[in-house]
């Protein structure tokens, strides 16, 4: 799969399969900690990919699968966004701004009584219709129900997995590095020979050093 594949993907198959990836990194459990939207008490949250996986799967459609709808006056055809949509959002703040980007990039022709309009012509009120309809489920993020263990009431909390694996891939490459470091420092032994050993002898030769 080449890049352009990539960022032709939807949302919903973005992030299954950077489950799929985080399952294969690190295993099956999730572990996190939340607060509780009700009292604020922080709340540990354990759960199994396979609890979000299905939440996260969309039905396959054709990567140029497109749907006319009606939208008020309107009617228009457009495709579902997918990543590269996302990422053309990046360093934009004004939510204005953001859903003109997303209309012009998913929309392909619009009419108002069988004359083509531009989407800027829309209503603002039109537009957020038009954008509900084009995105829908595939940018809501997986959701995990806790039970707060205070307040004793149940709550949904987002799981952004994109963000949650970057923070893990960040602290597993920050281990590895002090690792190498405590070896090559204690046996002279080259980072390549030290990335070679298995999780197991390098945590041996670690539980040696700092005894």
């Amino acid at each position: 799969m080449t890049a352009a594949d990539v960022a032709r993907l939807s949302i919903r198959e973005v992030d299954q399969r950077l489950l799929s990836l985080r399952e294969t990194l690190f295993g099956g459990s999730v572990s996190t900690v939340v607060d509780c939207p009700l009292c604020g008490t922080k709340l540990e949250a354990c759960f199994e990919s396979a609890q979000i996986l299905p939440t996260t799967l969309a039905p396959e459609r054709a990567l140029e699968e497109q749907t006319e709808m009606t939208v008020g006056a309107f009617k228009v055809r457009c495709r579902p966004v997918n990543a590269s949509d996302m990422l053309a959002l990046e360093g934009i703040v004004d939510p204005i701004v953001a859903r003109q980007r997303v209309l012009d990039r998913c929309v392909l022709t619009a009419w108002r009584e069988d004359k083509p309009v531009a989407t800027h012509d829309l209503s603002p009120e039109d537009q957020d219709v038009l954008v509900e309809a084009i995105t829908g489920e595939q940018v809501a993020p997986a959701e995990v129900t806790l039970a707060c263990v205070e307040c004793r009431r149940s709550s949904q909390f987002a799981f952004d997995i994109a963000a949650f694996l970057w923070t893990e891939l960040d602290a597993w490459a920050r281990r590895m590095l002090t690792e190498v470091h405590l070896l090559a420092r204690a046996y002279g032994w080259s980072e390549a020979t030290i990335l070679s050993l298995s999780a197991d002898r390098r945590a041996t030769y670690l539980s040696m050093v700092s005894q």
